[in-house]
């Protein structure tokens, strides 16, 4: 394709608005993202907020709490962030199937035992579904896994220290948020 017309194609995108389009950008329906930083710094807690407003403005969300299953801290996070929603569903293991979902968060892929291989297979069965992964860190701060699991996705979004998110991607490159801001 002729490059003059290629940059005259439009592209949909899924329409994100305030902390998330500033922290993210504005992605395509099919976009993939990793989040990871050390335990107990807020990365379920950004996910479950960004699934809530997935759910209430953008289509139907599944959050999969394998790491931390459907107990009462799950349950906390859902009433402290103020995302209970119809649209957002929660499960302790992914189901076989994903077709009613737009969005699916995976948290964690390390506990679900996931490989690069197995996330590209699921990404391959569901070409119009988001995915958000979550993963475990090392002790020195870095994602568990291998460099592939980075670059096989559009966002990366990393909690560096307790409360902060940074974001590192294609559709915004270097967007930042306050995890524990006051909802709205």
């Amino acid at each position: 394709m002729n490059s003059v017309d290629f940059t005259k194609l439009e592209f949909d995108t899924i329409g994100l608005t305030g902390k998330w389009r500033e922290l993210i950008g504005d992605p395509s329906r099919n976009f993939t993202a990793m989040v990871f930083g050390k335990p107990k710094m807020g990365k379920s807690y950004l996910c479950i907020d960004f699934a809530g407003y997935l759910a209430r403005y953008h289509g139907k969300v599944l959050y999969v709490a394998n790491e931390e299953g459907l107990d009462m801290t799950l349950q906390k996070k859902l009433q402290d962030k103020r995302v209970v929603h119809p649209n957002l569903f929660v499960a302790s293991v992914l189901p076989a199937s994903l077709a009613m979902y737009d969005f699916i968060f995976l948290d964690s892929v390390n506990k679900l035992d996931l490989s690069p291989g197995d996330l590209n297979r699921l990404k391959q069965a569901n070409p119009s579904k988001s995915f958000i992964f979550i993963f475990q860190t090392t002790k020195d701060g870095k994602f568990r896994g291998t460099n592939t699991f980075q670059h096989d996705v559009d966002v990366v979004i990393e909690i560096p220290e307790k409360g902060k998110a940074v974001q590192f991607g294609r559709f915004n490159q270097g967007g930042e948020m306050d995890i524990f801001a006051a909802a709205l």
